[in-house]
C-alpha cells in the first residue's frame, strides 16, 4: 500500500468514527450535530459523488456510506431542530432551510 492511499485509508476511519459520534451525541441529546449549512454541503457532495459521478470504485462506495451517515444526521435534524429552535414556527423553519440545501446542492452540480 503506497503513502497515499493508507493517508486516505486512515482519514476514511476517522471520518467514519466521526460521523458516528454525532449521530450518537445527538440521540443522546435530541439534537442535531452539525450545522445545518454543513449538512446540506456534506449530503449534496456525497450524494453526487457516489451516485451521479462516477469515480472511482473505493470512493464511490466510502461517499455512499458517507451519505448514508448524513442521511441519518438529516433525520435527526428534521426531529430535533424544534429542541434548538423552540420559538421558531415550522412555517418559518422549512421555507428558509429548505432552498437553502437545495442552492448548495445545483450549486455543487454546476
Amino acid at each position: 500500500m503506497d503513502t497515499h492511499m493508507g493517508l486516505l485509508l486512515v482519514s476514511g476511519v476517522f471520518w467514519v468514527a466521526t460521523y458516528a459520534l454525532i449521530i450518537k451525541r445527538g440521540f443522546q441529546e435530541k439534537t442535531f450535530g452539525m450545522p445545518l449549512v454543513a449538512l446540506c454541503a456534506n449530503i449534496s457532495w456525497e450524494f453526487i459523488f457516489g451516485f451521479v459521478w462516477q469515480h472511482p470504485v473505493p470512493y464511490r462506495y466510502t461517499n455512499m456510506v458517507w451519505f448514508a451517515f448524513d442521511a441519518v444526521i438529516l433525520i435527526q435534524t428534521l426531529r430535533f431542530w424544534r429542541n434548538e429552535f423552540p420559538d421558531l414556527s415550522s412555517k418559518v423553519f422549512y421555507p428558509n432551510h429548505t432552498p437553502r440545501c437545495h442552492s448548495v446542492h445545483l450549486g455543487r452540480l454546476v
